[in-house]
């Protein structure tokens, strides 16, 4: 079973929350040998739920934590995105992309979420790039499978998204 955002089955306004984890709990200990239970979400917020009930945590015992991309593992991931939608992105921009993601990966109250924050940032730039096609008018081909500079978002286009690193407890 994979729980993802385990945190929230006990957070604010979850009134049948702790009733889960309690009913969770009761289906680990009685199919231990049958039953492998993930629950994954950041970090802080896993502690909050593996403290929310005395007996959670210690059937919670293998903590696996997945550290955050770096600018170069970004860059490849954005290279990923445009080969999977067939977008071509000139050396040009893909300098300026990746000067971007080491800015974003190195600093420390950087409040994105690496892969994710790639796919938006993706995904404003086809926005971008779709703006300006609409403004030239020109649909051609090639034009609809390229990014350019001016295609790439000018501000922190994702100052809502909030990851750093994902937390995976294992239990078997």
């Amino acid at each position: 079973m994979f729980i993802d955002e385990a945190y929230s089955l006990v957070g604010e306004g979850n009134d049948y929350g702790h009733e889960v984890v309690e009913t969770l709990i009761k289906l680990m200990e009685d199919n231990r040998k049958d039953i492998a239970v993930i629950v994954a979400g950041y970090p802080a917020l896993m502690q909050e739920f593996l403290d929310s009930n005395p007996g959670l945590r210690s059937r919670f015992p293998a903590v696996v934590e997945f550290p955050d991309y770096s600018g170069k593992e970004l860059t490849e991931i954005f290279r990923l995105f445009c080969a999977e939608n067939d977008i071509q992105a000139s050396n040009s921009v893909m300098k300026r992309v990746g000067s971007h993601f080491e800015r974003e990966a190195s600093r420390k109250d950087r409040n994105y979420g690496n892969a994710r924050y790639v796919r938006n940032y993706f995904e404003k730039m086809i926005m971008n790039q779709a703006d300006r096609l609409v403004k030239t008018g020109r649909m051609e081909h090639d034009e609809l499978c390229r990014f350019i500079v001016a295609d790439i978002p000018r501000a922190n286009v994702l100052k809502s998204v909030q990851l750093s690193q994902t937390n995976l407890t294992v239990v078997k």
